[in-house]
């Protein structure tokens, strides 16, 4: 008798450790963002590759850092940084050791507060992408001429724009070739999903789905390590259905991971030019 309950008991044993064994794999974690070893070069700070000897002493923040922002973010870190050391060596301006590089950024802000006359997110872009490059620098007199800056010139939000301006403003872009055209094709899916800039020039031809004549678009990919204002894994309707017919013929014959609206920088600031012109005329009726 005692036998054949020690039996049992082993045949009980036996079956929670088969069952156990059987139990299904935890789900995989999401893959990091495809950057990896090469993360610095992909997200736009290659204008520190003068700067090889600062980065492998010590210098360059760990590689968990580099995904503290997004690369669109990064890039337009970047971009204000570069303009800023172009304009150090032109004037010939120390920005070593630290503190020059302070008195430096402070000096540079009155120039692009009083003589060229530009909003302060230059500012706050500079001062942030040095940060985001060096986590452990002080700027504090560059922070103090920042938050004088902000007083002078507060930030404001556009104006809203009405239909007949977004078409003035889709016809002179398509007057620059087809970059042109894909700028103006942007604007329009804009407009109609209320898109940011970061959120169409991230897009890829995976992102839109269409079935039943409804079209989406996905937006804050995470398996791309992406995020949009409202998070990630968004999604919004195309309204329109001349929008709708745009980005389907655009994304055909493209692959999955091709960027949709690959525009320069330079187009865009030609864009948003050309809203300032434009909005500056009388007011039409907005949307």
């Amino acid at each position: 008798m005692l036998g054949l309950m020690m039996a049992i008991m082993l045949f009980q044993v036996e079956g929670v450790r088969s069952t156990a064994r059987r139990a299904p794999p935890a789900a995989a974690l999401p893959k990091i963002q495809r950057r990896g070893l090469h993360a610095w070069q992909t997200s736009g700070t290659d204008f520190f590759e003068g700067h090889k000897s600062d980065l492998l002493s010590g210098g360059c923040p760990p590689r968990l850092l580099v995904h503290a922002q997004m690369d669109a973010t990064a890039r337009q870190y970047m971009r204000a940084c570069r303009k800023f050391c172009n304009w150090a060596e032109e004037q010939e301006v120390e920005i070593y050791p630290s503190w020059r590089l302070d008195k430096a950024i402070s000096v540079y802000l009155d120039v692009l507060c009083f003589d060229d006359e530009i909003g302060v997110g230059e500012g706050k872009s500079l001062t942030s992408g040095m940060l985001a490059m060096y986590p452990a620098l002080r700027l504090p007199e560059a922070y103090r001429a920042l938050k004088a800056w902000e007083g002078l010139r507060p930030t404001v939000q556009g104006s809203p724009i009405g239909v007949p301006l977004l078409m003035e403003i889709v016809d002179q872009m398509s007057h620059y070739g087809e970059d042109g055209l894909t700028a103006a094709d942007a604007a329009l899916l804009a407009f109609d999903c209320y898109l940011r800039e970061q959120d169409w020039e991230l897009m890829r031809v995976s992102d839109v789905v269409s079935a039943d004549g409804v079209t989406a678009i996905r937006l804050g990919v995470q398996e791309r390590g992406e995020r949009v204002k409202t998070g990630q894994e968004q999604g919004v309707l195309i309204d329109y259905p001349g929008t709708q017919r745009m980005l389907l013929n655009r994304i055909q014959g493209k692959k999955e991971d091709d960027r949709i609206f690959p525009i320069s920088q330079n187009l865009k600031e030609l864009g948003s030019q050309k809203y300032h012109d434009l909005g500056e005329r009388p007011k039409r009726p907005r949307s």
